[in-house]
């Protein structure tokens, strides 16, 4: 018998779908296994920048309505730690940073960790945009991230419904207190780009005739590379390269629709 059955958090009626109209955060796994980490996306269709802060609140469902319930602090970054939840009344000292989401754009993923939540319904808000997740339900599952000591920067969420191009550059995946070095650290590329899908179970390649790979430079130091992507579903992607130094060097995208 399935969670959905027998944990009355779970059980109908579910919230409201959240308004994509405007500003929304779009949640990453949207059903996810309790414990794991999120992805928070901050997609921005209006005209104008919309920014926000590491700091953020967890909302409830009780079956009717949503009630206050934590507060989340976020990673700084798609390759920083994740935050994590917190009490209502804790005082969190926070980076005074603001990040943005230029008009018809995304903004980059955010992490925060669920440990700690019990299964249920929640909504999450970071600045004005707000976005659902569902915990412990039967489809969830968890997102690892890479973990290898390279890994890429540069396009982390492309907008369904077109073909797309992603713009990607090695570096360390933990650069605090290192400089990259790419004879020490990656060596040169040995392969074009690879791209999978998660499917909610596994990672599904994407056909390789369909995918095209365009180095900046291969004579030059130059570690920055295109990959061209066909129309693909929306979904949880995973692109990777091997290297003659770091072997498999990896990175997590997105294809999300903007509203």
């Amino acid at each position: 018998m399935s969670d959905a059955t027998t944990n009355p958090a779970l059980s109908e009626p579910g919230p409201p779908p959240g308004d994509t109209s405007g500003p929304h955060l779009i949640v990453s796994p949207a059903s996810v296994a309790p414990e794991a980490d999120i992805a928070l996306i901050l997609a921005n269709p209006g005209t104008t920048d919309v920014t926000f802060g590491p700091l953020g609140r967890l909302d409830r469902w009780d079956g009717t309505g949503w009630q206050e319930f934590r507060q989340i602090t976020t990673g700084l970054g798609p390759l920083r730690p994740a935050g994590g939840v917190k009490a209502l009344d804790d005082e969190i000292m926070v980076p005074a940073i603001a990040l943005v989401a230029r008009p018809g754009s995304f903004a980059d993923p955010v992490w925060t960790s669920l440990q700690g939540v019990d299964a249920g319904w929640y909504r999450l808000t970071l600045g004005s945009a707000t976005g659902i997740v569902q915990v412990g339900g039967p489809d969830g599952f968890t997102v690892e991230r890479p973990t290898t000591e390279v890994t890429f920067d540069g396009t982390t969420v492309v907008e369904a419904g077109s073909a797309a191009v992603l713009t990607l550059e090695a570096q360390l995946r933990d650069p605090v207190g290192r400089n990259f070095d790419q004879d020490e650290h990656l060596g040169r590329y040995t392969s074009t780009a690879r791209v999978e899908r998660h499917d909610g179970e596994r990672w599904v390649a994407v056909p390789s005739a369909t995918i095209r790979t365009i180095d900046s430079d291969l004579s030059s130091e130059e570690t920055s590379f295109q990959v061209h992507l066909p129309v693909l579903a929306e979904g949880l992607y995973r692109v990777a390269r091997d290297a003659s130094v770091a072997g498999a060097v990896e990175a997590l995208f997105w294809v999300e629709p903007l509203s």
